[in-house]
């Protein structure tokens, strides 16, 4: 048997990612909760996650994937994230606002260029 590649597309898998997520969400706040509504909200969270990381994962046209030029320091970082936020879900909150505050001190400064006043 010829072997055959398979073309993944990464819209569609991302497309797939927010309608899995969309539908729990929507379960989630619309629907009477009920076992059977649990279960589909689960499904549902579970699949997009997965597909989120796929999404990730994927290479696009200009880089080889996105994941690829993560620094050993910001894996470890976001796998003590993940682990912080595992044990003290209330923590989340406080990791947005100090990645948002140092994301706004340590961005690069706008470069002046000649003949600028």
């Amino acid at each position: 048997m010829p072997e055959q590649k398979i073309q993944v597309s990464r819209a569609k898998v991302g497309l797939l990612c927010l309608i899995c997520l969309t539908s729990a969400a929507a379960i989630f706040f619309f629907a009477p909760h009920s076992d059977q509504t649990d279960i589909w909200q689960a499904a549902f969270t579970r699949v997009g996650l997965v597909l989120g990381a796929f999404w990730i994962a994927l290479p696009s046209g200009k880089r080889p994937a996105a994941w690829a030029n993560v620094s050993p320091t910001t894996f470890f970082g976001m796998l003590m994230g993940v682990f912080v936020l595992g044990r003290y879900p209330r923590a989340g909150i406080v990791i947005i606002i100090v990645v948002a505050v140092l994301s706004f001190v340590l961005r690069p400064r706008p470069k002046k260029r000649p003949g600028e006043g």
